[in-house]
């Protein structure tokens, strides 16, 4: 902004030199004009009539030079203090930003799973906690497909959903029913994915040395199996950790991307993305990625907010427009729903063409055809 300032005082000095010098050469015509045509007619002696002749055609054009020359001041010092005012406005906001990101970053350091994993770390571990209990949820559709009926279809979107409900609220808080929540899982096969794994998990416990640890194993159709041994407390739930680092990441991201007190455009709004974007650790980016299939996760795919829209004047998408996430690992989203598959579902859904679709891709996956 102090550019465009700098530019405009230059443009209005230039324009104002560029008068100036069409002036001096009019006033210099003139005299020259004048001198001529009155020794022409002979009328030497007459001389001071070039001064009263210069005076009268000239202040017409002095007066209006002070006119514009007054004009292009005031305009320059309103440039000046609009710019300021620009300034002062771009300074409060990334005071704000910066603030945010701090707070964001104090958040993931507080992040603490039993007093051994903590901020980076606990993420890590908590990734893997849920990596066991979508195992888990597959491993029982499997046997309850061949016990029971009705058949459950391969919904990864469900099972997803499912994993995601116990390992965020936790096994007893899940189990007693006291929670109300959304699942979109055959309600017999949700009640004994809870009762197995209370089970699994009482029958794992073991003790090694004076600590305590778990062994515990799964088979799933995604992942093949799975064994995990937390040396915590497994399935107790990580609400109190991960919902206020959800929601403050949302008003970071939605605090950016829906500003109007600056008319930033998209560019310039993505650049303060990317920033934040780079804060977040590839298990961070994994867990933000299943948590868009969590009912209050669906967010990040559309905001709620009709209001806030994108260039292309559709409701923002904090995953599509802005790409808080980019370059998943793939090693991290073997199982739950595939990434390219979601992403591509959404973009059609936004009416994008297969050009469009496979463009927009490479850019959100850049390992596509790597």
């Amino acid at each position: 902004m102090k550019d465009k300032a700098e530019r405009n005082n230059f443009n209005a000095i230039t324009l104002l030199v560029k008068f100036l010098y069409l002036l001096g050469f009019f006033l210099i015509c003139m005299f020259i004009l004048i001198v001529s045509v009155t020794i022409n007619d002979n009328s030497i002696n007459e001389f001071g009539n070039i001064g009263d002749s210069i005076s009268g055609i000239t202040a017409p054009v002095i007066g209006l030079m002070a006119v514009i020359v007054t004009f292009l001041a005031f305009w320059v010092q309103f440039e000046a203090n609009q710019e300021l005012r620009n300034d002062i406005k771009l300074d409060r906001f990334e005071t704000k930003f910066y603030e945010l990101l701090r707070l964001h970053q104090h958040n993931v350091s507080d992040i603490d799973i039993a007093s051994k994993f903590i901020g980076r770390k606990a993420f890590v571990k908590m990734y893997h906690e849920l990596r066991f209990i979508y195992a888990f949820v597959e491993e029982q559709r499997q046997k309850w497909n061949l016990a029971e009926t009705p058949k459950i279809k391969n919904n990864k979107k469900a099972f997803m959903e499912v994993a995601y409900t116990i390992f965020f609220f936790g096994l007893r808080e899940v189990a007693n029913g006291k929670l109300f929540y959304q699942h979109s899982l055959h309600t017999p096969l949700f009640i004994k994915i809870q009762k197995e794994l209370k089970i699994l998990k009482k029958n794992s416990k073991t003790t090694k040395g004076n600590e305590i640890v778990y062994d515990l194993k799964a088979y799933s159709q995604s992942l093949g199996k799975v064994t995990w041994k937390p040396s915590y407390t497994p399935f107790q739930g990580h609400v109190s950790k991960l919902g206020h680092y959800y929601r403050h990441l949302y008003q970071l991201i939605k605090f950016i991307s829906t500003n109007q007190s600056l008319n930033l455009k998209f560019k310039k709004k993505y650049a303060y993305i990317k920033i934040v974007r780079a804060q977040l650790s590839n298990h961070e980016q994994a867990l933000i990625y299943f948590n868009s299939f969590f009912n209050a996760g669906n967010i990040w795919w559309r905001e709620t907010n009709e209001n806030f829209k994108n260039e292309k004047n559709e409701v923002i998408s904090y995953f599509l427009d802005y790409r808080i996430i980019k370059n998943l690992p793939f090693n991290l989203t073997r199982f739950g729903p595939d990434p390219v598959k979601e992403f591509s579902d959404f973009l059609e859904q936004r009416g994008r063409d297969d050009r469009e679709i496979n463009k927009e891709l490479k850019e959100a996956f850049e390992w596509i055809g790597g």
